[in-house]
C-alpha cells in the first residue's frame, strides 16, 4: 500500500524525490511500535536511524514524526513505561546525532545567507501563502474520488481508508496505526472543511475550522508548512499498518487479504493515474520523449548553462530532465517567487533591464521593448534558453524578439535558443 500510494507518486512525478520517500516514516513507525512493546537500546537505534533518515530526505518528514512522539512520551509516562520511555530517548537521541552534520552545514549556510531563511518566516510571505494552504488541503472529494475525481493526483486516497482505519480501532495493537492514520487525514484536510481545495464547507452560512489552523497558531515552525496534504505520508503509514494487522490477524485467509489489498491498491494507483492525467505538465507521457537537445548538451563536455523559461515558478518539474542535459539551469523549485528566493537576488533581477522583461512577459504578458538580449544573456553566462511551451500557450514572437529570431531547436514541449550563434 506505500508503493502505491498516490500522494507519493505525485511528489516523485513533480521532481521531489526526497518527499516521495515516505518509507522511512514507516520503518521509523515500526521502530517506535518497537521501542513500546519490545523496549531495547537496539530498537531505539534502529528507530533513531530511519527517523534521522525521513527528516534528512524531507525535513517536515521528521518534523512530523516529531508531533507522533510528543504523545507517545506522554501515553508512555503516565503508565510509567521507563523501559520503553528509555529506548524512545534512544531512538530521539540517536536521531539528533545522525542529522546533527548536515543541520551544523545548514545553520552555518543560514547565518552566512541568512535573508533566503528569515524571509521564509516573513509575516508577509505567511500571509501570502494562506491561499495556498488551502489550495493544498485535502477536500471530501480526497475520499470519494471515484465519484467526483479531484484535481490532482497527490489528492486521491484509497477507496479503503475509512474502512482500514475504523477496523484498525477495534484491535488494541492496531489502534495506535490507525490513529495515525486518522490523525493524518484530519490534518491533511487543512485549516477549514472544503468539498475540493478552495471550496469551503458551510454550515448556516460559517465556515467549519478543523485542528491544522489552532496547530499552525499555537505550534512552533508548523506556520512553515504550506502543505498540508504531505500529511497524506501519515495516512498512508496508518493504512499499510491497519492493513498487515488484519492479514496477520486471519492466518488461514492473511495472504487472500494482503493480495487483494496490494491489487485494490495498484488497480486504484493506476485509475488514479488516469483519471487525473492532463491536469499538470509534469504528468507521465504513455512514452518519455526526451527532447533532442538535451541528449545533445548531455553529450557535450563543460557547463553549458540553462536560461530556463519562461522565468516564473515554481516550477520544479523542469528538474527532471537535469539527469539528460546535465548543466545547471536558471531556476531551482522556483525561478522569481519571492519566498523562495534571496531579496538580493530579486533586487539584481528588478535592476537588469533583460531580466526584469523576462519577468513581465511571464506574469503579465507585456512584449519587452527593450530589443534583443541575447549578447547581455550570453554576457550572464546563459549558454542556452529553453522556453516550455506547456502548460500555457506562450506569446513566441515576444520571445523570438528578445531572443534574436527563431529557435535553434523546437519539439512540441519546447523551444530552444543557443545563444552563442
Amino acid at each position: 500500500m506505500l508503493g502505491c500510494c498516490p500522494y507519493a507518486w505525485n511528489e516523485l512525478a513533480q521532481g521531489r524525490i526526497e518527499q516521495g520517500m515516505i518509507a522511512w516514516v514507516a520503518l521509523t513507525v515500526a521502530g517506535l511500535v518497537l521501542c513500546c512493546r519490545d523496549p531495547s537500546r537496539r530498537h531505539g537505534v534502529m528507530a533513531g536511524c530511519a527517523w534521522a533518515a525521513a527528516g534528512l530526505f524531507y525535513w517536515f518528514f521528521g518534523y512530523f514524526l516529531l508531533l507522533l512522539v510528543v504523545p507517545v512520551v506522554a501515553w508512555l509516562a503516565t503508565r510509567r513505561s521507563w523501559t520503553a520511555l528509555t529506548a524512545v530517548a534512544v531512538a530521539a537521541g540517536t536521531a539528533a546525532v545522525v542529522v546533527a552534520l548536515p543541520a551544523l552545514d545548514l545553520i552555518l549556510a543560514a547565518s552566512e545567507h541568512g535573508s533566503t531563511y528569515a524571509r521564509a518566516l516573513d509575516p508577509e510571505t505567511l500571509v501570502l501563502r494562506a491561499h495556498l494552504v488551502q489550495g493544498a488541503s485535502l477536500g471530501l472529494d480526497s475520499l470519494l474520488w471515484v465519484r467526483d475525481v479531484p484535481a490532482l493526483l497527490r489528492d486521491v486516497l484509497p477507496i479503503a481508508t475509512l474502512p482500514l482505519l475504523a477496523a484498525g480501532l477495534i484491535w488494541r495493537r492496531s489502534r495506535p496505526l490507525a490513529l495515525l492514520g486518522l490523525g493524518g487525514l484530519l490534518v491533511a484536510l487543512g485549516p477549514e472543511l472544503q468539498w475540493r481545495p478552495v471550496e469551503p464547507v458551510e454550515l448556516d452560512g460559517h465556515r467549519v475550522g478543523l485542528p491544522y489552523a489552532w496547530l499552525q497558531e499555537f505550534l512552533p515552525g508548523f506556520a512553515r508548512l504550506w502543505w498540508p496534504y504531505r500529511f497524506s505520508a501519515l495516512v498512508a503509514v496508518g493504512l499499510a499498518g491497519c492493513a498487515s494487522f488484519l492479514a496477520g490477524r486471519w492466518r488461514r485467509v492473511g495472504w487472500g487479504i494482503a493480495v487483494g489489498l496490494l491489487v485494490m491498491s495498484f488497480v486504484e494507483l493506476r485509475a488514479a493515474q488516469h483519471r487525473t492525467a492532463g491536469q499538470l505538465i509534469w504528468d507521465a507521457p504513455s512514452a518519455l520523449r526526451v527532447p533532442a537537445i538535451f541528449l545533445e548538451l548531455g553529450r557535450e563536455p563543460g557547463e553549458h548553462p540553462i536560461l530556463s523559461l519562461p522565468l516564473m515558478g515554481p516550477l520544479g518539474h523542469r528538474l527532471l530532465w537535469m539527469p539528460y542535459h546535465q548543466q545547471p539551469t536558471s531556476n531551482g523549485i522556483g525561478d522569481t517567487e519571492s519566498y523562495l528566493v534571496t531579496p538580493e537576488a530579486l533586487e539584481r533581477i528588478e535592476a537588469d533591464p533583460d531580466l526584469s522583461a523576462l519577468v513581465s512577459l511571464a506574469r503579465d504578458g507585456d512584449c519587452p521593448t527593450v530589443g534583443t538580449a541575447r549578447a547581455h544573456l550570453a554576457e550572464l553566462g546563459f549558454h542556452y534558453a529553453v522556453l516550455w511551451l506547456r502548460p500555457a500557450t506562450q506569446p513566441v514572437a515576444c520571445y523570438e524578439a528578445l531572443l534574436g529570431g527563431a529557435p535553434s531547436w523546437s519539439s512540441d514541449d519546447l523551444l530552444a535558443w543557443d545563444l552563442g550563434e
